[in-house]
């Protein structure tokens, strides 16, 4: 399977070019070397998979033996005086019309007419394009895609056997488009969720019934280079010890059965100091199963030997607090002294304590170490 400029390899088969379409859904990388397979299947030499806006010719999408300064100065002027795209003052009902299709420079216009426009001769002519295909593939969001394909003079219009090649294709393109529309949007609402996870402060896997790590946030990946207690071996999660990975994944097992149950362990740390806290919960969210299409149970891992504490931005939006007093803030709540808290950010102690006196007055503290606290449970609360 081609994945570049192809020529070498000679054409792809219809089965294999049929493959590539379908691969193309879920790689979208694959487009350039599907259109090179198009525009070898119907006897051309570029191809160009437009999503132009309906209403009036502009836009760009993904070319194949196409000079990548052409689609700008189609996106600069040319669209305005593309013959094939027509200004079209009504785009919804326009898109309640409109069918796919398959059709050539012809049924648009006589090839007399065509040479002489201005969108053949200082566009597609520089371009040694004298005859092309457009194979409709979609309208969707005030877009429409297709795939356009352009062949030189010396090559004559396109023939009949040529057309007919495209259209076995066609039906098939249509439908890759459509599922590609899909899964990006399935991928868009992942990511976007994956973001969010990320944005938790407590370490989170997802995992299968056997513990592998289906999908790990950004604080369990930092708890996973920063812990001996706990690390991925074989993809699956494990603890210090035989006997605690045991149970870690007898936890997992109950969570993720048909009829799941959740539980809690700890884990001693190698410090010495306060236990790993790990809670196991089955992943009954459909949103949590979207992420891997496989995700049976969740993972939470707090270090209860670490002091929680809020973002600066969090402070100020909540008690009002200048940039300077949520900075002092921060670090307070972290554990730092207010001799430590001063050296950090190269004030006077005298600075940083009116700037503590003023936390304490926004917040209604009465002690830092209520306010310590406050802090904390504001952390874990988030």
């Amino acid at each position: 399977m081609r994945s570049g400029s192809g020529a070498a390899m000679g054409r792809l088969t219809e089965e294999q070019l049929l493959d590539l379409v379908y691969r193309t859904v879920v790689e979208p990388e694959r487009w350039p070397a599907l259109l090179e397979g198009v525009a070898d299947l119907a006897g051309g030499e570029r191809a160009w998979l437009s999503q132009l806006n309906v209403a009036d010719g502009s836009g760009g999408g993904v070319i194949a033996r196409i000079d990548p300064a052409m689609l700008a100065l189609y996106g600069d002027y040319y669209y305005q005086v593309n013959p094939f795209v027509a200004r079209i003052a009504d785009p919804a009902g326009f898109a309640r019309r409109w069918r796919p299709s398959v059709r050539t420079d012809e049924h648009w216009m006589e090839k007399s007419q065509f040479v002489r426009c201005e969108y053949y001769n200082d566009f597609l002519r520089p371009q040694n394009i004298h005859s092309a295909i457009v194979i409709g593939l979609t309208v969707a969001d005030g877009q429409m895609v297709d795939v356009n394909i352009g062949r030189s003079r010396g090559r004559g219009d396109f023939e009949p056997g040529e057309i007919a090649a495209v259209k076995r294709l066609h039906p098939h393109l249509v439908r890759a488009v459509t599922l590609s529309r899909d899964v990006d949007a399935l991928r868009q609402e992942r990511n976007d969720f994956a973001a969010v996870l990320d944005g938790c402060e407590t370490a989170m896997f997802l995992v299968d019934h056997d513990a592998r790590v289906l999908f790990a946030n950004r604080a369990a990946e930092t708890a996973l280079a920063a812990r001996a207690e706990m690390r991925v071996a074989g993809r699956r999660l494990a603890l210090a010890t035989a006997e605690l990975t045991a149970a870690l994944r007898r936890l997992v097992g109950l969570a993720a059965s048909d009829a799941p149950e959740g539980g809690s362990m700890a884990a001693p740390r190698a410090d010495g100091g306060r236990p790993l806290q790990i809670v196991v919960t089955p992943a009954r969210s459909e949103r949590l199963r979207s992420l891997t299409g496989e995700a049976r149970a969740v993972v939470w891992l707090t270090d209860l030997g670490r002091r929680a504490a809020p973002t600066a931005e969090a402070l100020r939006a909540l008690f009002g607090l200048s940039a300077a007093e949520a900075r002092v803030a921060v670090l307070l709540a972290a554990g730092a002294s207010v001799a430590e808290a001063a050296a950090m950010i190269d004030k006077s102690v005298h600075t940083v304590r009116s700037h503590l006196q003023r936390v304490l007055e926004k917040t209604g503290a009465r002690r830092q170490s209520e306010l310590t606290a406050m802090f904390e449970r504001l952390a874990r609360s988030a």
